[in-house]
């Protein structure tokens, strides 16, 4: 549990420190701290580097107060850190800080100090470090600052300019108790769109205009210089998912052998698995084969008194308790269960929304909230999960149409050459498919922002340019592909941000996720793509590991997508809240959508039987509902 904060004055020496404080008040509960609890404990908590130009902060767990998370040369360099590392004197990485059993941030600021001004020295130290970390190295002779994140974006970190520097911050409320912050934001548009266009908005935009997130894999650079030019950082890749060319690729064939893949896959996995043990942490239950494999692994490797945790549906087309129970009854753990139903989880929705700053377009966040509360009421302050899996190994149902050559689609001639162009523009190809249909889809948000919104789409919208580096996409086979696409957008800022790393840090919680951890990552890149999907199952290197691991009900299970209650359902509770927010009179008051578009999706929506399927449908009203509420609970002022 840790986070990090600061601000760097180029203008206005010692001008900056008074508000160090209000900001790590706004981040207490990532060490586990009540917010309205005393200064004291802040204070207590509170790792610091101050000098002339600026100040740097980290906040720790008060049950971890031997770990510091920050690192100063009195005068000259510091670092603050916020993260979980998982360097070992066993797999000691060249270039890469030997932790060995010092602490990460003493060991990190090591490596980096000889490394002021050498930044692609440093870029190779960052890479090469094994953990989930965001943080920041400033060095006072010349006024740089570094700021950087893991290439999974497992860490938030975010930044604003200010009048006279530079803050930043963990999480973004922090940097809106600076009030020249606070006044100059407004609604990001570009941010709205990317969320009805991706799984979430992509770094380094959010919601907030004039506050960037840092880019998974990328560390930032600023200075004097760059500052009062106001040319931005200078922006340096470390790390990113480098899938071979296939060119560089042996085919992999019918008479090749899969189990030294699924061999090494498995020595590699249970390793994660074990670095990820300490400390006595929960384990959730989904009832998939990714989290079922983490339990069993971890019974294997010794674990003892397992306390697993699930949330459950009334609805029965949702539930997936007896997959859950079969996992706790195979490890022997104590299990902790919550059966929700529709009203339980959209109940939580203002709650999600503001922990995670942003709108959202679904509901299931609520259930992952429920799920932090349950494991902090039982005492645990870490909990390890399947996620990344799916993303790293083709798990999911759009892999399936990936692996097979494009085919002709039966279409208009015209809206046919549309969508080329647009996939070309979006991906380099023509021919690759990822999610939908792109120019059919920029047709429906056009009609679902007001008019005068509408009139400014071209300058905001999501499908304007690539959400990605091409380069990384080039060359590479169509799953490797889809693999970085789903890494870059959907793990980074969505599953391990708002899904993740807000609702679990809400309670002092730290996620752990072994299928993500460095060492899987980098081989899940040399496996043959022909063995991803393999023997006409999906997931298939994850599949053949869990055989020997997993119960059999789970092993054979097609692909369930967690999901909780959509709009329609919600609609049909009127609640007050939810009219109040979805009414003609609000929605044409903010300014942002179309009354009556609203209105017809609302009509929609509540047509007998009419349901959305959340694993290939959108779900635009959540999207409008979630938006309004953001506006609401962030104070942002209506379009104009």
């Amino acid at each position: 549990m840790s986070a990090v904060f600061g601000r760097i004055d180029y203008r206005e020496p010692g001008a900056e420190r008074a508000d160090l404080g209000a900001m790590a008040v706004r981040l207490a509960h990532r060490a586990g701290i009540e917010e309205a609890s005393s200064p004291q404990k802040v204070k207590d908590a509170m790792d610091s580097a101050v000098f002339s130009r600026g100040a740097l902060g980290a906040l720790r767990s008060l049950s971890d107060a031997e770990t510091p998370h920050a690192a100063v040369e009195p005068g000259s360099a510091a670092l603050v850190l916020s993260g979980s590392f998982f360097s070992q004197a066993d797999d000691a990485r060249p270039e890469g800080p030997a932790f060995g059993g010092r602490a990460p941030a003493s060991a990190l600021f090591s490596a980096l100090y000889p490394l002021r001004e050498d930044k692609r020295g440093a870029a190779r130290v960052l890479r090469r470090v094994s953990g989930h970390f965001a943080g920041a190295f400033y060095d006072e002779a010349s006024g740089e600052l570094l700021l950087f994140r893991d290439v999974l974006g497992a860490e938030p970190l975010y930044w604003a300019a200010t009048q006279r520097g530079i803050a930043f911050a963990s999480e973004i409320r922090a940097l809106l108790a600076l009030r020249e912050v606070r006044e100059r934001t407004r609604v990001n548009l570009r941010a709205v769109d990317q969320l009805m266009t991706w799984p979430g908005p992509v770094a380094p935009d959010t919601f907030f205009t004039g506050i960037e997130a840092v880019p998974a894999g990328f560390m930032l650079v600023f200075n004097p210089k760059n500052f009062q030019a106001g040319s931005g950082p200078e922006r340096v890749v470390f790390d990113d998912f480098d899938y071979p060319l296939l060119k560089d690729r042996r085919p992999f064939g019918a008479n090749d052998d899969p189990r030294p893949w699924i061999e090494e896959l498995e020595r590699l996995f249970t390793r994660a698995v074990g670095r990820r043990l300490q400390g006595n942490p929960a384990f959730l239950s989904s009832g998939g084969i990714d989290s079922a494999l983490v339990n069993t692994v971890a019974k294997a490797l010794g674990a003892n008194d397992m306390h697993t945790f699930s949330i459950g549906f009334a609805d029965r087309a949702m539930d997936e308790r007896p997959w859950q129970r079969s996992v706790t009854e195979a490890v022997g753990s104590v299990h902790h269960e919550r059966v929700v139903d529709t009203k339980d989880v959209y109940a939580r929705l203002p709650d999600v929304v503001r922990l995670g700053e942003a709108p959202l377009k679904e509901s299931y966040n609520g259930c992952a909230l429920m799920l932090a509360e349950m494991v902090r009421a039982e005492g645990f302050t870490s909990v390890l999960s399947g996620e990344g899996s799916d993303e790293l190994f083709a798990g999911y149902a759009g892999y399936l149409l990936n692996s097979e050559p494009p085919e002709e689609e039966a279409e208009d001639p015209l809206e046919q050459a549309e969508e080329a162009r647009m996939r070309r523009r979006l991906w380099g190809d023509p021919t690759f498919f990822y999610e939908r249909e792109y120019a059919a889809h920029e047709r429906i948000r056009r009609d679902l922002y007001s008019p005068d919104v509408a009139e400014r789409f071209e300058r905001f919208s999501a499908t304007a340019r690539p959400p990605v580096n091409l380069a990384m996409l080039r060359g590479r086979h169509r799953l490797n592909q889809r693999t970085y696409l789903d890494a870059k957008l959907r793990v980074a800022d969505h599953e391990l941000t708002d899904h993740g790393d807000r609702v679990l840090m809400s309670q002092g919680i730290t996620g752990r996720y072994p299928f993500l951890d460095k060492d899987v990552l980098e081989f899940s890149a040399r496996i043959p793509p022909e063995l991803l999907i393999y023997d006409e199952r999906e997931k298939y290197p994850v599949r053949a590991m869990g055989a020997k691991y997993v119960p059999k009900a789970i092993l054979n299970r097609r692909k369930f997508s967690f999901v909780a209650a959509g709009t329609p359902d919600l609609l049909k509770l009127r609640l007050d809240w939810v009219e109040e927010l979805l009414s003609r009179e609000n929605i044409r008051r903010a300014g942002y959508f179309d009354a009556d578009a609203v209105e017809n999706l609302k009509k929609l929506y509540l047509r007998p039987g009419f349901r959305i399927n959340q694993t290939y449908e959108e779900d635009f009203l959540m999207i409008v509902l979630s938006f309004h509420l953001w506006l609401r609970i962030f104070e942002m002022p209506d379009f104009s």
